[in-house]
């Protein structure tokens, strides 16, 4: 009875694009054979391809999927774990996409030991733009961009991945539905990075440009490149060759996971004092006062120039404004100087999501500036009657800025020198001063947020000077 595959496929999608003879179809199969060996639901797993023939995979399986840029698969895939740590994602991609532009990806993926399986299919060549040179073309092949031969070594897939401490290794073929679906299956099941390199033929793109034209030439050809693991270890050097072991090549059971690492890392400091006795689990939107967000986009920036500081508040703001319930985006703005020139931290809110992450000119409610350069250029920006907090001894506000806008004065640099000891502080600060005038989310919310952002040792010099922002915008507003 023939296999169904009809369940993970988008029907629609098909026939696929692949050239006749393509590997890939192949892999697609075995994929999907090893998901129902494993009992997996198409709704529960993720699949992220990269740039290439193999980037259409994403298009003909039916779960969710991801179409990702070239070379970032295993970067898109790692964020998609971090949200679905107990979802399977698999992440496909070529010999071009993943050991060319996506090769420290790949290599990172391996090190931190984080549960995706990454499937490479490692046709020889660039087979989608038509016959470039990848990094595993073999020596004196042709290839548009080595007309007279390849003169470039290869790399080893799975010999990066090995060095690099990924936990699973293998490394099949497309000449064997059967074997294929075994290392896959075994792939999907270890817990940790798993990485499966697959040789397939491109007879159209690689084969018939190096007189192996029949897509059974093709196979042939990778027949007689892998070697099962087992002879492979009864092979001279010589005889080692520009051949390559087939097989499970490395398993490693017990080692952490990244998710898992990285979640134990983050409860063991929220359990911690510090000192301060103020972390705390996020509190639920419901548990918010949060009325002036309500159904109103709100917009914050803070200014300043490159080095000083001060737009770090802008994403510490934004953090706890997320921790608070709310959606919350933030960009910067920098000129070409970097540091030591004028920069911007935009924040935006909202009860709603935020499909525009960026700050409309005109309608920034509130503005804190600590150098003159940067003020003189991002004030325009701000509503008028809205409020900007200048320190006085940085920032000019001309006599029309104060009929325009509500010129708060606050020495911002100089408490930090003065009372905390540190200039740095002046963004913890800025915060003190921004969530007292604003109330765009709770102070305690703000405090944990900068308690957990700032340099552990710096945690305390911070909530003082978070504390003294507080009362000295308490102090403005009262004149």
């Amino acid at each position: 009875m023939a296999y169904n595959y009809d369940s993970k496929l988008r029907k629609e999608r098909l026939p696929t694009q692949w050239c006749p003879g393509c590997g890939n179809g192949i892999v697609l199969n075995a994929i999907i054979r090893a998901m129902d060996t494993m009992g997996w639901k198409k709704e529960d797993v993720c699949l992220v391809s990269g740039i290439g023939c193999s980037g259409r995979m994403s298009s003909y399986m039916d779960c969710f999927t991801f179409h990702s840029t070239h070379g970032r698969p295993v970067a898109y895939a790692t964020g998609i774990k971090f949200a679905e740590p107990e979802k399977p994602v698999i992440v496909v991609s070529g010999d071009g996409d993943g050991l060319a532009i996506g090769l420290s990806h790949f290599l990172h993926g391996c090190r931190r030991n984080i549960d995706l399986k990454y499937i490479i299919i490692n046709n020889f060549i660039y087979g989608l733009t038509n016959s470039q040179a990848s990094p595993t073309t073999p020596l004196g092949m042709w290839a548009v961009t080595q007309p007279f031969g390849n003169i470039e070594n290869t790399f080893d897939a799975c010999d990066l991945a090995i060095a690099a401490k990924a936990t699973f290794v293998a490394r099949s073929t497309t000449l064997d539905l059967l074997r294929l679906e075994k290392v896959l299956t075994a792939a999907f099941q270890h817990k940790g990075f798993s990485f499966v390199e697959i040789l397939s033929g491109c007879p159209v793109n690689f084969g018939r440009k190096n007189d192996m034209g029949a897509p059974k030439e093709m196979d042939d050809w990778i027949g007689s490149i892998g070697v099962p693991s087992a002879r492979w270890q009864t092979l001279s050097e010589e005889e080692k060759e520009g051949k390559f072991p087939v097989g499970i090549l490395k398993q490693t059971a017990g080692a952490k996971e990244y998710c898992e690492k990285y979640s134990e890392h983050v409860k063991k400091i929220r359990e911690e004092d510090h000192g301060t006795g103020i972390f705390c689990e996020t509190i639920a939107p419901e548990d918010q006062e949060n009325e002036e967000c309500d159904s109103v986009k709100r917009q914050f920036r803070f200014t300043g120039v490159g080095g000083q500081g001060i737009i770090s508040a802008g994403e510490i703001l934004c953090e706890a404004m997320i921790r608070s319930g709310l959606h919350s985006a933030t960009s910067l703005a920098m000129n070409s100087q970097v540091r030591g020139g004028p920069t911007s931290r935009d924040v935006l809110c909202d009860k709603k999501e935020i499909n525009y992450p960026y700050a409309i000119n005109g309608e920034i409610e509130f503005m804190l500036s600590v150098a003159d350069s940067s003020y003189q250029i991002y004030k325009k920006g701000v509503t008028p009657g809205g409020i900007i907090v200048i320190d006085p001894n940085l920032v000019h506000a001309s006599s029309d800025d104060r009929k325009t806008w509500k010129i708060l004065e606050i020495p911002i640099v100089e408490i930090a020198k003065k009372e905390i000891g540190n200039i740095a502080a002046q963004s913890s600060i800025a915060l003190g001063i921004a969530v007292s005038i604003t109330k765009c989310v709770k102070e305690e919310i703000l405090l944990q947020s900068i308690t957990e952002m700032v340099p552990k040792k710096s945690i305390p010099a911070n909530i003082k000077a978070f504390k003294l922002g507080i009362e000295y915008a308490e102090r403005v507003l009262k004149e």
